[in-house]
């Protein structure tokens, strides 16, 4: 027979998003210095993944995505090797945040909620408690252990799905950390990967895939806070906030009482008292400069110009 739907505790979560080599690992570090408020280790990625939670919520629940997306839950979300082979090997993922049983314990709650009576029938009803059940337990009980009043998350691509998150976490807040798009780029040809894998909500994202070159990391920085801009128009302008790394960098006291101020209902009246310990060397901030061509710097000023404008960089 099947159950009752579950109680589910929804808290107030904080998603930190950006284009990828952004700084969402920096801010995240620094959020997480406030006692009340507790980062998840790494980047869950499952909510947000291609064929990953938000995907099931958003389509038709059929088995074949539930059993592709669980299978996944327990093997590269859980825990994924990071320069595999290598001396630098290590494991990242939720594993460093609950383990197996608080794992499958949260996987139990959620098939409860997919399989409970509803009134009206409604599967997507059904779909997104699940979905709150899951993220609240796998999340929530590591901030319970660390004694904190709320949680947050790091993965790039929550700018991108923003709206979705925000029916799952109607109290969800939002800061989009923005980053010089000359030193993403830079960054991104230094690492040769795609920090946003291409969304299938989102055709124009499929041409970012395969070899990571000038021209089209170029094109792929403008795209995503394109497409961030688009998203966040869905959000009310009291649960996104946006801040620059450089900012984070030059006028920490500044930024810290700009985020206090925005996260003062989850923080328990307690403001951020300490400036981040981020120099600018940390944060790479102008590495173009010496990294650039001077035709990669015409290139950049003549095909992304329009946003280093719109989010205050000179182009000089």
């Amino acid at each position: 027979m099947a159950t009752t739907s579950l109680e589910v505790s929804v808290s107030k979560p904080i998603f930190i998003g950006g284009t990828g080599r952004s700084g969402t690992t920096v801010l995240s570090k620094i959020l997480g210095e406030h006692p009340s408020i507790f980062s998840l280790p790494w980047e869950t990625q499952f909510i947000v993944a291609s064929g990953g939670l938000l995907n099931y919520v958003r389509e038709s629940g059929q088995d074949s995505i539930l059993e592709q997306f669980l299978k996944s839950l327990r093997g590269r979300w859980f825990k994924r090797t990071i320069r595999p082979n290598t001396p630098q090997s290590y494991d990242a993922g939720l594993c460093d945040a609950v383990n197996i049983s608080e794992l499958e314990f949260g996987i139990f709650q959620f098939l409860q909620e997919l399989s409970a009576e509803s009134p009206d029938s409604d599967f997507r009803g059904r779909r997104v408690r699940a979905a709150q059940a899951l993220i609240s337990h796998l999340f929530e009980t590591p901030m319970q252990k660390a004694g904190a009043a709320c949680w947050c998350e790091k993965t790039p691509r929550n700018i991108l799905y923003m709206d979705e998150l925000k029916e799952l976490f109607p109290e969800a807040k939002f800061v989009h950390i923005v980053r010089d798009g000359r030193d993403v780029v830079a960054s991104m040809l230094s690492r040769k990967f795609w920090p946003i894998a291409p969304s299938p909500r989102f055709p124009e994202t499929k041409k970012f895939r395969g070899p990571v070159t000038f021209e089209a990391a170029v094109a792929y920085w403008r795209e995503m806070l394109m497409l961030a801009e688009r998203v966040s128009e869905k959000i009310p302008s009291d649960s996104y906030l946006v801040v620059k790394l450089e900012d984070i960098v030059d006028r920490p006291k500044e930024q810290m009482g700009l985020i206090s101020g925005f996260l003062s209902d989850r923080i328990e009246g307690t403001p951020f008292t300490d400036t981040p310990s981020i120099t600018e060397r940390a944060a790479h901030i102008g590495r173009w400069r010496a990294e650039f061509t001077d035709k990669q710097k015409k290139y950049f000023s003549e095909h992304a110009g329009d946003y280093l404008s719109l989010f205050g960089y000179s182009e000089s």
